[in-house]
């Protein structure tokens, strides 16, 4: 299922930056491996809104937006988005 790895290249790439969404992302692509789909697909949509929601996500090093890492992190979100409408 393309959304467990969307979940776990999102936990790596916050991970590298030291950003606590990592394990909110571990614990959501262990859940949709093993759990009811739909469910963590309702749980997932709640963190796409509202001020320091995951849409406000950016990743930095030393005080400096990272661009590339930034940009892969956007992809990923949308198609994560993408990915969970359909399961719901």
């Amino acid at each position: 299922m393309r959304t467990i790895e969307i979940c776990f290249e999102i936990a790596e790439l916050c991970e590298k930056y030291g950003d606590a969404w990592s394990h909110t992302f571990t614990t959501f692509g262990w859940e949709f491996e093993n759990g009811d789909v739909p469910a963590v697909a309702r749980k997932v949509t709640h963190i796409y809104g509202g001020m320091g929601s995951f849409n406000d996500l950016v990743l930095h090093k030393d005080g400096r937006m990272v661009g590339a890492d930034n940009d892969k992190l956007d992809m990923l979100r949308e198609e994560l988005f993408q990915e969970i409408i359909k399961n719901l």
